[in-house]
């Protein structure tokens, strides 16, 4: 197994550079550095995949990062990492959902999950070349139509 590399960055407030002149120099973080503590792409997009694509809760991959990594990242992190990425695909999704609803041909199916301790229905709609997945109290075609994409 590799081991994480974190990278720490430190800065100097004011250091002087000449005693005679008195002139300072301030460090400066890299241009990409915005709080006092961030995590990086690849481990955003790790956390992201496990709490998504993998099912694991959000406490469950707080604890295999820190078991894993050493980096005890908080669960209300990794939730707003999940939120920055389902944003960021905000635009992408509606495209598809457009997609499906325009489609002369579409499967549409739901499977039963758990939110919050209460059951859910993930329902699908996919054609050869989409798919678009939506989450809804409801079941059946009052939840498909609660999602929006049923075609017209």
């Amino acid at each position: 197994m590799k081991d994480a590399h974190i990278i720490r960055y430190a800065r100097a407030l004011e250091l002087p550079i000449c005693m005679l002149y008195g002139d300072t120099r301030r460090g400066a973080f890299p241009s990409d550095v915005k709080a006092a503590v961030q995590y990086g792409k690849n481990l955003q997009s790790l956390a992201v995949a496990l709490n998504t694509v993998g099912a694991v809760s959000t406490k469950r991959t707080h604890e295999i990062l820190s078991g894993v990594f050493n980096i005890p990242i908080a669960t209300g992190t990794i939730s707003s990492m999940v939120k920055r990425c389902a944003d960021s695909l905000s635009e992408t999704v509606g495209k598809i959902k457009d997609k499906m609803i325009g489609s002369a041909l579409g499967h549409f199916d739901e499977t039963g999950t758990r939110v919050d301790k209460k059951l859910w229905w993930v329902h699908d709609a996919s054609n050869c070349e989409y798919t678009y997945l939506d989450i809804s109290p409801k079941r059946g075609n009052a939840g498909m139509e609660q999602c929006g994409v049923l075609p017209e």
